[in-house]
């Protein structure tokens, strides 16, 4: 019994021994850092680099466009620009900003509105660009921190009063 008792004893120890053992790491475990891609605009209504006719009428109060950026960093903050007439030196007429979550999917939607009347009521023709990039630096003419973090399209606003024919495109700046 008391030999049983023993072997029983020293197969308990050894099986305690056996589990409770752990391992130690000692190597440090490198993770891949994410690239970071730079955002694209993708799709837009109505489509970038053509000449967006804008009737006014007393009803109209904004242009609207629906645009689909997509960023394979899908995590990731994006900040937009949208700057009307802008001018590196002098400023621009209008400027609007703002930021798209993170969705988890490559694919996120801006709506842009843009109020018609700081268009003015007469024919004109102005530039709309929008610039799309994961931080801008505000503080160093608004441009990314990172210069190869930025997509950038433009469309050209052809202003007129309904009753008018429409401003002359070598009007736009």
């Amino acid at each position: 019994m008391q030999l049983a008792r023993s072997i029983l004893l020293r197969t308990f120890l050894l099986l305690v021994s056996t589990f409770a053992m752990g391992c130690l790491v000692t190597e440090s475990i490198s993770f891949p850092v994410e690239e970071n891609l730079p955002p694209a605009v993708v799709q837009a209504d109505p489509p970038w680099n053509r000449v967006v006719p804008v009737i006014v009428t007393p009803d109209t109060t904004e242009i609207r466009f629906a645009i689909t950026i997509r960023d394979e960093n899908v995590d990731q903050r994006l900040q937009w620009i949208a700057d009307i007439d802008r001018n590196a030196n002098l400023g621009q007429l209008a400027r609007f900003n703002g930021q798209l979550e993170p969705t988890g999917m490559p694919e996120r939607l801006l709506d842009l509105s843009i109020p018609t009347a700081i268009l003015g009521s007469g024919s004109s023709c102005h530039r709309l660009d929008l610039r799309v990039s994961s931080e801008f630096e505000f503080s160093t003419q608004d441009e990314p921190k990172d210069p190869n973090d930025l997509d950038s399209v433009t469309w050209w606003l052809n202003v007129r009063p309904a009753d008018e024919m429409g401003a002359s495109l070598d009007a736009c700046p």
